[in-house]
């Protein structure tokens, strides 16, 4: 998991899956050209795509 292209090369180097945060380092689509496995916006929302929590429907927006 990382917020930097080089993140998810190091991680497709290192055999893994990869996960990209576009927490403001790096914009989604260059997490994606990178070639991450996953996106998410924020942490938050790549722990609910992953299945280790669930969606706060209490959170307005």
């Amino acid at each position: 998991v990382g917020d930097h292209p080089m993140d998810i090369v190091t991680g497709h180097r290192a055999g893994t899956l990869t996960a990209g945060v576009a927490s403001g380092e790096s914009p989604a689509r260059a997490l994606h050209e990178a070639g991450a496995h996953v996106v998410a916006n924020d942490c938050a929302a790549l722990m609910v795509h992953l299945g280790l929590t669930e969606a706060d429907s209490e959170t307005p927006g």
